[in-house]
């Protein structure tokens, strides 16, 4: 997986109540698909979260739409079919594209 920062830049909708969230994804942001990633849980303390529970959150977009990455800044910045618009940094040293689906995407 790869650590991610995710940041709401404009969005229509009420649904993600963080401007910033840190976590991780499976896939990078790709044209066509919705951006799915993992981050602690918002209202759980550690010690309120259950023996065995993980504690954590998925956050995901509507569907990709424009997808554009600035290798000098490490971000994607993306938008959606809803018009909202997000940024995902990477904070990790790995090669972001390594975490692309099998099909290609549409990055500019």
């Amino acid at each position: 997986m790869l650590k991610v920062k995710f940041k709401k830049i404009k969005n229509n909708h009420n649904k993600l109540r963080d401007d910033e969230i840190i976590g991780k994804c499976v896939h990078i942001p790709e044209v066509g698909y919705c951006f799915d990633m993992f981050g602690e849980a918002r209202d759980l303390k550690p010690a309120d979260i259950p023996e065995g529970s993980i504690g954590m959150r998925q956050v995901n977009t509507n569907m990709v739409k424009t997808c554009v990455y600035d290798e000098s800044r490490r971000t994607f910045v993306l938008g959606t079919r809803s018009g909202s618009v997000y940024e995902v940094e990477v904070l990790d040293d790995k090669d972001p594209f390594e975490y692309r689906r099998a099909v290609k995407g549409d990055f500019h």
